[in-house]
């Protein structure tokens, strides 16, 4: 991944990163494990720590737009916000093929480039079982969406989305039409209570006599 971009604030490590690399060196000296077996979780530990995040728990995953589960890979300051996924877990539950996959990647890190923000995307090095080295990449919950946006069920997906982004959209004080993720929103509308759009988020792309009701 490219060097920061101008302006980035140093990379802060999270009370968590510390005392997962404390705990890290600690099994070194003792022989418990080796640098080089531990070396791709200080490149991930290095990545939340450039992103100002908090690196979550192993193996912990999420519902993903009812498409399946992604692992959470970090989550924001207070760690209960999942802002990062393993972007595999999610190309994949979108239905996306790994072509378009790399397509919106390779868009983010230009876009990111020509801004001079932080991309949306990010990867460390890791072995694979058959030893070769291997890119672990991840993506937050925007290029997420994006993705989940472009696979088979884009139709489902923005209906069932569009009422929990129209929530956030008044919230942030938009008071007539907008436009996120390539979704037309008019926020004039009746709008459900923020537990019933939060629960449409997770129907996945289940046919209407399926759905239920709420």
């Amino acid at each position: 991944m490219a060097d920061d971009a101008p302006g980035h604030d140093a990379p802060t490590p999270s009370l968590k990163s510390q005392m997962l690399r404390t705990a890290l060196h600690e099994a070194i000296r003792s022989g418990e494990t080796t640098e080089a077996e531990q070396r791709p979780v200080f490149a991930f530990l290095d990545l939340t720590d450039r992103y100002k995040a908090i690196p979550a728990d192993p193996d912990f995953k999420v519902s993903f737009l009812g498409l399946g589960h992604v692992q959470v890979m970090w989550g924001g300051d207070n760690a209960v916000h999942h802002e990062a996924f393993m972007a595999h877990h999610a190309w994949k539950a979108a239905g996306l093929t790994v072509e378009q996959w790399k397509e919106i990647r390779d868009n983010e890190l230009r876009h990111a480039e020509l801004s001079g923000r932080l991309p949306r995307v990010a990867s460390f090095r890791a072995s694979s079982k058959s030893g070769e080295e291997v890119d672990i990449w991840i993506c937050n919950w925007e290029v997420a969406l994006r993705l989940a946006l472009a696979g088979p069920w884009r139709t489902e997906i923005k209906r069932n989305v569009s009422p929990a982004l129209q929530l956030a959209s008044r919230s942030a004080g938009i008071t007539t039409r907008t436009r996120l993720y390539g979704i037309d929103l008019d926020v004039r509308e009746p709008l459900p209570s923020t537990e019933v759009a939060e629960y449409q988020v997770h129907l996945g792309p289940l046919p209407d006599h399926l759905r239920g009701s709420r």
